[in-house]
């Protein structure tokens, strides 16, 4: 049987390897949104993190803070992002506690980033409408007149959606910069709302 001939390019594999020798590749946060139907170019993030008390608790702040950058798991302890994110991702460093590796993932068959796109796409929507849910749990919380809880829900949910707007620019999705719009918009118009009513709380 003849062997299937990988369907990459030299220009994908000097590409990737200048993109790991460069000495500088930030996330722009000025970036705008260019629209990819198709992941291509990958970042594959893998952990190694013992299991003692410090190091659960290490594993999940990365667990929370890799999904709202747009690291989502493919098999366990392997997480996938698009390329483009990668330089934001050392919040996911796990100071002094075992080891987080971020590599450059290119699909050997281009059909294949079809397939992982589309997994990524309905892994992400799903961190999204987490978010969007919050907003229920908060507006409970006022009604409940617990403006402390809600103070301390809208705290998170701004460093949620920040994060959201880089992973929707990195995805390349119209949708979900949509979302993301939608998401600030009711942010902006809790925090105007909460000091108002929660004043001397």
């Amino acid at each position: 049987m003849q062997e299937k001939e990988a369907n990459f390019t030299a220009e994908d594999r000097t590409d990737a390897i200048a993109q790991l020798n460069a000495e500088k590749m930030f996330f722009d946060p000025n970036a705008e949104l260019e629209i990819q139907d198709v992941i291509e170019k990958f970042a594959l993030i893998t952990y190694d993190i013992p299991a003692t008390k410090e190091g659960a608790q290490a594993r999940a702040e990365f667990l929370e803070r890799a999904k709202f950058r747009g690291v989502l798991m493919n098999t366990e302890s392997v997480y996938l992002a698009p390329w483009s994110i990668v330089n934001d991702l050392g919040i996911l460093k796990t100071a002094n506690v075992g080891k987080v590796r971020i590599f450059v993932s290119v699909p050997m068959e281009k059909d294949e980033c079809a397939e992982i796109t589309r997994d990524y796409d309905k892994k992400i929507a799903e961190v999204f409408k987490e978010s969007e849910n919050r907003f229920d749990k908060i507006i409970k919380h006022v009604e409940d007149g617990q403006y402390g809880l809600a103070h301390k829900m809208l705290a998170k949910s701004e460093e949620q959606i920040n994060a959201l707007k880089k992973a929707a620019i990195a995805r390349g999705s119209q949708h979900l910069y949509d979302r993301w719009e939608d998401l600030n918009k009711k942010l902006a118009a809790m925090r105007a709302l909460l000091p108002a009513i929660g004043a001397g709380v």
